[in-house]
């Protein structure tokens, strides 16, 4: 198994708690409240036969839990048991039929009852059951410890289906003893599966008329039946009993009932159906299959509605802002209007009309929003003339300016001092193509420069429109 599993038998005189991992399994004894150890009157169950959640959760700590599933393992006293025919049944609800069918021979009924059953063989199938009241405190008890059970089957039944699968051949034996810590579990065999389940306490003599009960009523054909013994009997007890019952008895390899159940139990959580039946169901099932996730949902809600919260906010600021923004390009607007008509009564859809008025302004000067403007000439000039570099001596001869292009012509020194005075043009933003030159009769330099004027700048339009 590659994560550890964990298994709870909520005993008569103490709890066990059990970890099945891959390096074996741990056990802790866990006491009981209100047993004096000598009366044994405290049956699990009871409110004084529970151990304190706080003690409990923290052994179960010092094993390694984590919060996963667990598996509860029941006392065998607190189980019933019987065969119930399964012949006859109705298409529908044929649980509710095998229950009533398992009531006729128990002395409950069926409603105080939580039961499951074995798979059917032979025309018939063993019926576990247990009484819901007594079942509950248990899980109570493990809820406000924080444990969330996942599987409650009986303890014997867990232990039994271990012996039973973990060898490829079936046992050689008629019976099955468990020899656990709240009595003794005797199991008629029929191939891997229990046909009858015997629990008793620790009396030799009743384990003798137990065994020869049932083999009064089902004789095998062995001279001497087998019974194979899983847990702690005593040899001379064991050598009473073979006498006494005419049978033999074998012991298991298992070293106890409780670890063999522990190792079925990590099957059972990891859904492989180990020890047959499962009682987490009906009244005994999930009363909220998602408590374990409430801490995290919880979360999710309260961060949710934070996240909420805080972008409600953020929603209003930048609302209240943005009409902060709008109030004052109104002013602006509104400014704008009266500084032009003073007389004038506002309309109502100022910025729409002070477009219109833009447009028609625009109209009357031969400029629309789509036609490019006109550069000035004299501004063009006043750039050339200002940007003129002045440690190159030159002589202008022509300037030839228009809307759509300019002409120099002159004369410098050097062919270095006419590629000068373009770099300084450039930099005022005309469009120069690189210079003309040409040594003239005299000694110095010819030189032709041309390009655009600089791009007029398309009108914009009017701001304190809203955004």
């Amino acid at each position: 198994m590659k994560t550890a599993a964990f298994f709870i038998h909520a005993g008569r005189e103490s709890w066990l708690v059990l970890r099945a991992g891959e390096d074996g399994v741990q056990c802790r004894d866990i006491p009981v409240g209100g047993n004096d150890g000598a009366s044994g009157t405290g049956g699990a169950g009871e409110k004084n036969g529970l151990p304190d959640p706080a003690l409990f959760l923290a052994q179960l700590q010092e094993l390694g839990y984590q919060g996963q599933e667990v598996c509860l393992g029941l006392p065998s006293p607190l189980v019933f048991s019987a065969q119930v025919a399964t012949a006859d049944l109705p298409r529908k609800n044929r649980t509710t039929a095998l229950l009533y069918r398992l009531e006729e021979q128990l002395p409950l009924e069926a409603e105080r009852l939580t039961a499951d059953f074995f798979p059917p063989a032979g025309g018939q199938t063993l019926g576990v059951a247990v009484e819901t009241r007594r079942v509950e405190p248990l899980l109570e008890c493990l809820a406000e410890a924080g444990v969330e059970i996942a599987v409650i089957c009986p303890t014997a039944l867990l232990a039994a289906w271990h012996v039973l699968h973990q060898r490829q051949a079936e046992l050689p034996g008629n019976f099955l003893l468990l020899a656990g810590p709240d009595g003794w579990d005797l199991f008629r065999l029929a191939g891997r599966q229990p046909t009858a389940w015997h629990s008793m306490a620790r009396e030799p003599e009743e384990l003798v008329r137990g065994l020869s009960a049932d083999l009064l009523a089902a004789p095998v054909e062995a001279a001497r039946p087998v019974v194979e013994v899983l847990g702690d009997l005593n040899e001379t007890v064991a050598r009473q009993i073979e006498q006494d019952a005419g049978v033999t008895m074998v012991s298991s390899s298992e070293p106890s009932v409780p670890e063999a159940a522990a190792k079925a139990a990590a099957l059972a959580l990891a859904g492989q159906g180990a020890g047959w039946v499962d009682l987490r169901r009906d009244q005994l099932s999930m009363k909220n299959v998602w408590s374990r996730l409430q801490t995290l949902v919880k979360t999710a809600v309260i961060l949710g509605l934070a996240l909420l919260v805080t972008m409600t906010a953020l929603c209003y600021w930048r609302g209240r802002r943005y009409e902060a923004q709008a109030r004052q390009f109104d002013a602006q607007q509104l400014a704008v209007y009266q500084s032009i008509y003073p007389t004038g009564q506002v309309p109502t859809n100022l910025a729409s009309r002070l477009r219109s008025e833009y447009a028609r302004l625009a109209a009357t000067s031969g400029e629309g929003f789509e036609a490019p403007g006109r550069q000035n000439a004299l501004e063009n000039l006043r750039a050339i003339a200002a940007n003129l570099p002045g440690d190159v001596r030159c002589r202008l001869t022509t300037i030839d300016l228009s809307p759509h292009s300019l002409l120099l012509e002159g004369q410098v020194r050097s062919h270095g001092e006419a590629e000068k005075i373009a770099q300084a043009l450039k930099r005022t933003g005309l469009e120069i193509e690189p210079p003309a030159t040409e040594q003239d009769s005299h000694g110095g330099v010819s030189f032709t420069i041309t390009g655009k004027p600089a791009a007029a700048k398309k009108p914009s339009l009017l701001t304190g429109v809203r955004p």
